[in-house]
C-alpha cells in the first residue's frame, strides 16, 4: 500500500539534520521527529563565539534545525544561510527576542526562531510547516 507523505518543497532533500552541542537534546529532538517521513541526521558541534555552534554540515539537507546560545553574529549567520539556501532552518534559541537584526535575516531566508524550552511538538510541528511551504 502506497502511504501519503508530505513533500518538502524547501529542496530536493528528504533529510533534516539536527545541530546541537548538546548530545542529549539533539537525541530527543530526532526520536521526537522519528514518526515524521524526513530522514534524520544528527551532527555534534562544538560551541563558538559568534554565537553559532561549530560544526560540518555537509550535503543540502531540507531543513536544519540548529541550536543557538546567543545571538548570532550577523555576518557568520548570512554566510552559513548562504552555504544552504535551499535548506529552511529553525532555530532553537537560548534567549529570546533575537536582535531585530538577526530575525530579519532568518524571517528573510524564510527561517523560523523558537525558544529552546518549547516542547518537541511545538518544534516537530514548526518544522513540518517550513517543509510543506505553510507559514509557522
Amino acid at each position: 500500500m502506497n502511504e501519503a507523505r508530505p513533500h518538502a518543497t524547501a529542496g530536493t532533500s528528504r533529510e533534516v539534520t539536527i545541530v546541537s552541542t548538546d548530545a542529549t537534546r539533539s537525541m530527543s529532538l530526532a526520536v521526537a521527529l522519528r514518526g515524521t517521513p524526513y530522514d534524520i541526521t544528527v551532527v555534534g558541534a562544538r560551541p563558538s563565539r559568534s554565537g553559532l555552534p561549530d560544526a560540518a554540515i555537509h550535503g543540502a539537507p531540507a531543513a536544519i534545525v540548529m541550536e543557538i546560545e546567543a545571538a548570532p553574529d550577523v555576518v557568520e549567520l548570512r554566510s552559513m544561510l548562504g552555504q544552504h539556501p535551499r535548506s529552511r532552518f529553525l532555530f532553537l534559541a537560548a534567549q529570546l527576542p533575537l536582535r531585530s537584526a538577526v530575525a530579519r535575516i532568518i524571517r528573510d531566508h524564510r527561517g523560523a526562531v523558537l525558544a529552546r524550552s518549547e516542547p518537541s511538538i511545538v518544534v516537530v510541528a514548526t518544522l513540518v510547516a517550513l517543509l510543506t511551504g505553510e507559514q509557522p
